[in-house]
């Protein structure tokens, strides 16, 4: 197991387990004997942050800074018909 730092609040509280690549020898349906490849993934241990609460993976847009960046770029932010 490892920790990583939130994505949130920046403290190594999130537990990941990771499983690297890996191949297998096996007989197929052909009767043919090969080697099956298999991908590494991360598997996310702790999936709330105890410190902030913050669930893995989740886009949190604060409409308020949308907002004010569209302004900046001089974009319209109501469309009127």
């Amino acid at each position: 197991m490892t920790k990583i730092p939130c994505e949130n609040c920046g403290k190594e509280t999130i537990e990941i387990k990771e499983i690297p690549p890996s191949k297998t020898y096996r007989r197929g349906f052909t009767g043919r004997k090969g080697y099956v490849f298999h991908e590494g993934r991360v598997v996310y241990l702790t999936k709330v942050c105890p410190n902030c609460g913050y669930k893995v993976g989740e886009k949190k847009i604060d409409h308020k800074k949308v907002i004010e960046r569209m302004k900046r770029q001089g974009l319209p932010t109501v469309i009127e018909m």
